[in-house]
């Protein structure tokens, strides 16, 4: 059913597409491959390669189980594999595509910018490096976090300053009036940083994950991962729908208690289902996830399984971020600008 509607669905679209062609065709050349509009088109190439990619991943199966019969499936190694190259450049171009003129790119001013975010790269990149950041993929994504701020730096810093010797105002009045008045622009770059955040959280939380398992006795800590797991003893409650069995374990960091967990194994009553529910430790660089496996008959402790994952609430915090940037963005400012005034750079602002 659903690889019906998909169908019909798409048929759809790429019909009234079709019968519109007169009007959506662009009849506009590019004036030069490097050039905003340039970048918005690579863009958008991209974007639709990405909805590609996981289009095919969650059709394949479908279409292979309705053709033979088989069951298949596309995990995590084909997304991954495919979505990496994919972001990565998107990252790069989420970068310097801001810092691209219309029309037609001066090689001088392009070069300047590029060389700034290149440069930031290379240095945190380095930095992250030296402090052990060593897997290619989260270093190229810190690398990429520095290319990016420095991108919004430059978008704010240059249209500021040049403003400010436009009028002789201070540069800091020239700023406030500067985020008041181009919401458009200033929420923008308040999206991109929350992009910026994502990015750096899926890096931390896919690159730096540990997941094992572990036997915890009652009464005795057993270490993971910097932190000390001490089951103290199980519980078990009933409710109409449901009874829960699980086990209270404190988590302590060098020697303070963080948190008391209840890890738990639900039996729904009408499905006969087991469905286990997580304890869970937020905090601010990592969270820990106990999920119990196995209760001991005899009383003797419980089996977990122990995940550490980096970063996991900056992904959160980035999509936070993003919001606040879209409503500051739709928010009316307090005058438009009848002039503008051009940046070093040659971008308008």
């Amino acid at each position: 059913m659903f690889l019906g509607f998909f169908l019909l669905v798409t048929v759809v679209a790429f019909g009234l597409a079709a019968l519109r062609w007169g009007q959506l065709r662009d009849r506009n050349e590019l004036d030069s491959p490097v050039s905003r509009e340039s970048g918005y088109l690579l863009n958008n190439v991209l974007f639709v390669a990405l909805a590609f990619a996981v289009l095919l991943g969650t059709l394949f199966p479908l279409v292979v189980e309705a053709l033979t019969g088989d069951k298949v499936t596309v995990g995590a190694p084909y997304f991954n594999l495919l979505s990496f190259p994919l972001w990565t450049a998107l990252l790069a171009l989420m970068g310097i595509g801001p810092l691209l003129p219309w029309r037609h790119a001066h090689g001088r001013g392009v070069l300047r910018n590029a060389a700034w975010l290149v440069a930031a790269a290379l240095l945190v990149g380095g930095v992250a490096f030296a402090a052990g950041v060593r897997k290619p993929y989260p270093l190229l994504v810190v690398a990429l976090a520095a290319y990016n701020l420095t991108s919004i730096a430059l978008l704010l810093v240059g249209p500021v300053r040049a403003r400010s010797r436009a009028t002789g105002r201070n540069v800091l009045a020239v700023g406030r009036d500067y985020v008041l008045d181009q919401r458009r622009r200033v929420g923008s770059m308040i999206v991109h940083f929350g992009v910026v955040v994502i990015a750096l959280g899926v890096a931390g939380s896919g690159g730096y994950r540990t997941d094992t398992q572990l036997r915890l006795p009652y009464g005795q800590p057993v270490p993971f991962q910097g932190y000390e797991l001490t089951a103290r003893a199980p519980f078990s409650t009933s409710t109409a729908s449901r009874t829960s069995e699980g086990a209270v374990v404190e988590v302590r960091r060098e020697g303070r208690l963080l948190a008391t967990l209840e890890p738990r194994l639900n039996t729904f009553r009408n499905a006969q289902q087991v469905v286990s529910t997580p304890g869970v430790l937020y905090r601010a660089w990592e969270d820990v996830y106990l999920n119990l496996t196995r209760i001991d008959p005899e009383g003797g402790g419980v089996v977990v399984r122990a995940v550490r994952s980096p970063l996991i609430t900056w992904i959160w915090l980035g999509g936070a971020v993003m919001l606040l940037g879209t409503g500051y963005s739709l928010s009316p400012g307090r005058r438009r600008m009848a002039v503008g005034v051009r940046s070093p750079s040659g971008t308008p602002t």
